[in-house]
């Protein structure tokens, strides 16, 4: 008797387990179709679909900065607004930049290069270096003072050093990067980026001082025209008098360094009011 009552006990408790396993398998779809339902009822309760908002943002032209920790300005903006640069096409500040880069400065400039070693080289080879004149009795004269070769040697360094810096990094990936690789070449770019950065700030401050220094001999004179006749005698083999500075001198300081210099030291200011 009491082992049919157990057997009955065990079969009570089987039928209960299966029946709670059917009962848990039969309502898992209809639970799935109500959340699907309500989805589908309310769609409003479901996340919104936020990423066309800042995409419009960034694309916004009104030139409306984000928010961002980092200085500058132009750092809470993701896409710049559109431009026109002459010479390339409608687009961004950064891409129109790499445009002008690789269109026009890169091509042009290297031409232009080539062009200028060709000139030098040429006159050297027709007229030969200049100076060494014979002179009668040795004496020596200073034209220029302590304060002007200081100031004028640490210009022309630093003059120096921002051109083979920036010629490296504008050219060398056609000329030195197929010779020493990309590990070195990626060395010396970077050394020689960090080396223009110093450079740039040592040149703008003694590019002033030299132009004011020079300021009062620089200035345009009537027998400057006489020089510029005669091409200051280098082709004729004679000396045009010329007083401290010759016309050739002050054409470059007022173009080159007057306003080259000013320009540059423009887009330097800008630069650095950014950052």
């Amino acid at each position: 008797m009491s082992q049919r009552l157990i057997r009955l006990f065990l079969a009570l408790c089987l039928a209960a387990c299966g029946a709670a396993v059917h009962a848990q398998t039969a309502a898992a779809p209809p639970a799935a179709a109500s959340a699907a339902d309500a989805t589908n009822a309310e769609p409003a309760k479901a996340p919104p679909d936020i990423s066309a908002v800042p995409l419009r943002t960034v694309r916004d032209p009104s030139g409306q900065s984000g928010f961002t920790s980092l200085p500058g300005v132009e750092k809470g903006v993701l896409i710049q607004s559109p431009v026109k640069v002459p010479g390339v096409e409608a687009t961004n500040a950064g891409e129109a930049w790499r445009q002008l880069r690789n269109q026009w400065l890169l091509p042009y400039g290297g031409w232009m290069l080539v062009g200028v070693v060709a000139v030098i080289a040429l006159f050297y080879w027709r007229v030969g270096p200049l100076g060494h004149h014979e002179m009668g009795e040795k004496r020596t004269i200073e034209r220029f003072t302590l304060f002007e070769r200081t100031v004028h040697w640490t210009n022309a360094i630093a003059f120096v050093t921002l051109g083979i810096s920036g010629i490296v990094m504008s050219f060398g990936k056609f000329i030195l990067l197929p010779v020493t690789g990309g590990t070195l070449f990626g060395w010396l770019t970077y050394a020689l980026k960090t080396v223009h950065n110093f450079a740039g700030p040592v040149f703008a401050v003694t590019l002033l001082m030299v132009i004011f220094t020079f300021l009062r001999d620089e200035l345009p004179k009537a027998h400057d025209w006489a020089w510029l006749k005669k091409g200051g005698g280098y082709l004729q083999g004679q000396e045009v008098p010329s007083h401290r500075f010759n016309a050739g001198e002050k054409i470059l300081y007022w173009g080159g360094m007057v306003f080259l210099g000013v320009i540059g030291l423009g887009t330097l200011s800008r630069k650095l009011k950014k950052h």
